[in-house]
């Protein structure tokens, strides 16, 4: 249909709940998204970044061109192929944690096929992050919270160094 006048609602489309979790976890990581956005008007740095610029000194990296970082802590792995459930990601070095378990994807740099279900967008944090959210009590990042039953956390990983962290915040005007 013509692009002006077909819907693109995502519950058009048979993926509500799909739509929905993605929607969660925007909202409970949006404190990280303020943050980022703070510091990107404050110091000119892009929010989303390829891997390239990310990680400028890692030459295995020149050629990655469907992954990126999401502020400096998330990088993204989205699948771009119709129909696939699996993706190769390729890791800089450092420790990588999966955004939604916690558990340890990678060492140092390497390449590492991964699950990529429908309703799964593979993202890792890196070694030290620190990721400021609004979460429900559930603590999963893809459930709604109500401001009842929301708690303000932070989501740490691990760091392999001393680190240190800027957390961009404003009056919120």
């Amino acid at each position: 249909g013509d692009v002006l006048t077909s819907t693109r609602d995502p519950w058009n489309y048979g993926k509500e709940e799909v739509f929905k979790g993605y929607y969660y976890l925007r909202e409970n990581i949006a404190k990280y998204v303020y943050s980022a956005a703070l510091k990107s008007e404050q110091t000119g740095e892009p929010i989303v970044k390829a891997l390239p610029v990310a990680f400028p000194n890692e030459n295995s990296l020149f050629t990655v061109d469907d992954q990126y970082m999401f502020g400096d802590s998330i990088m993204v792995t989205p699948v771009t192929t119709s129909g696939a459930v699996s993706r190769n990601v390729v890791f800089p070095n450092g420790k990588w944690y999966d955004l939604y378990t916690g558990s340890i994807k990678s060492y140092e740099s390497s390449t590492m096929s991964v699950d990529a279900p429908e309703d799964y967008i593979p993202a890792y944090l890196k070694s030290g992050a620190v990721l400021p959210v609004e979460i429900a009590e559930t603590l999963n990042l893809k459930d709604a919270f109500t401001e009842e039953d929301a708690v303000n956390a932070l989501i740490v990983s691990q760091p392999e160094t001393d680190t240190i962290y800027n957390h961009y915040t404003d009056d919120g005007v």
